[in-house]
Order: C-alpha cells, then sequence, then structure tokens
C-alpha cells in the first residue's frame, strides 16, 4: 500500500490503495483481524484472490471518514458520499461516490480545468 506511518490511506482521496495507482476506489476489504483495511479500484479487486490472507470483501466503512450523505443507489444497494480533501487543500471540494454494494463509483474533483469527474462501475452493476 502506499499509505506510510501514520499517513492517512488513499482511500480517504477516494482512490485505490495499491502502490501508486489513482484508480477510483469501488471495493473495500478488511482482513481477518479487523487492523487492515483497504479500498482498491475494479483493476486491483481481482489481486485480492490471490492473496495469502484473510482478506474478505467488506462494505465501504473506512475507519477514516464517514459519509456526507447516504442514499440508495439504481441497483438497491446503499450510496455512501464522502468529502475528499484535495492535496492543495483540506476543505473537502472533491466527492467520492461510492455504492457498498455493486462497487459502482465516482470521484469528483474541481479544478483550474472545471470539473473532472472519474468512475467505475464495478462488477458491471449500477
Amino acid at each position: 500500500m502506499s499509505a506510510g506511518e501514520g499517513a492517512k490511506p488513499d482511500h480517504v482521496r477516494g482512490i485505490c490503495d495499491i502502490v501508486d495507482c489513482d484508480g477510483v476506489a469501488c471495493h473495500a476489504f478488511r482482513d481477518a483481524g479487523g487492523e487492515v483495511y483497504v479500498e482498491v479500484c475494479d483493476e486491483h479487486v481481482s489481486s485480492f484472490d490471490g492473496f495469502d490472507s484473510d482478506y474478505e470483501r467488506v462494505e465501504h466503512d473506512s475507519p477514516y471518514r464517514e459519509p456526507a450523505r447516504v442514499g440508495t443507489h439504481d441497483c438497491g444497494g446503499t450510496l455512501h458520499v464522502y468529502d475528499v480533501p484535495t492535496k492543495e487543500d483540506d476543505d473537502g471540494d472533491a466527492e467520492h461516490r461510492v455504492c457498498t454494494d455493486c462497487g459502482y463509483a465516482l470521484l469528483i474533483r474541481g479544478g483550474e480545468d472545471g470539473i473532472n469527474v472519474e468512475y467505475s462501475l464495478g462488477n458491471g452493476s449500477g
């Protein structure tokens, strides 16, 4: 994972926790002991099938952030909306929307060039 000792993991910013990946985080995993929680993009989700560990897929329930809003996604799952701090400041002018069930996710960031929207349809649902 790219998060260093004492640093917040990448999923706080709505991106994949694996190495230097900047994909939108759409799947969440926690180890059997409940000590390690990671969020990964759709590309890296298959890596967890091959890990020799006790990671299990879980809902997006990050210990590092609380949803700003919770709603219902089109698939019938729960849609969590998180405010995301940007690298420039920590005012939360970005937003990460993720379904706890199907893996749908959006990362919406404002910038000098307007609004940038990145997305993942997860496992094809959404």
